[in-house]
């Protein structure tokens, strides 16, 4: 929703054309008119939409390295994306919420941690 409306506000930044204006603030309208019903679901005392956060490796990785011929090893490892804000960010793991250390950042973000064993 608001990547759509992002990509149109460029769009309508770099045009002077008024039919492109008019159909980007239309895309823009709508998406935002969406993100508030969202907003507005998520956020309903009756609780008619519930979210359950449960770990999950949707980054999952499986493969195998080997170096200059040697017999190759099997690794899996797990993508881990950053949640929250630059100044207190989280990893959801297997065993829960975990604080990004200052290390896992760059540039005072967050950075994707890639979980490896082999």
């Amino acid at each position: 929703m608001l990547t759509s409306a992002l990509g149109w506000l460029e769009l309508a930044r770099e045009t002077a054309s008024p039919e492109a204006h008019a159909r980007a603030f239309g895309v823009i309208g709508r998406s935002l008119l969406r993100a508030r019903a969202l907003v507005a679901a998520i956020a309903d005392p009756d609780e008619r939409l519930r979210v359950a956060v449960r770990p999950f490796d949707a980054g999952t990785v499986l493969g195998e390295v080997g170096l200059n011929g040697s017999r190759p090893v099997t690794f899996s490892g797990v993508f881990r994306l950053p949640m929250g804000t630059a100044a207190a960010a989280f990893y959801l793991g297997a065993n829960g919420w975990t604080p990004v250390l200052p290390n896992e950042q760059a540039l005072g973000y967050p950075t994707v941690k890639f979980e490896i064993s082999f």
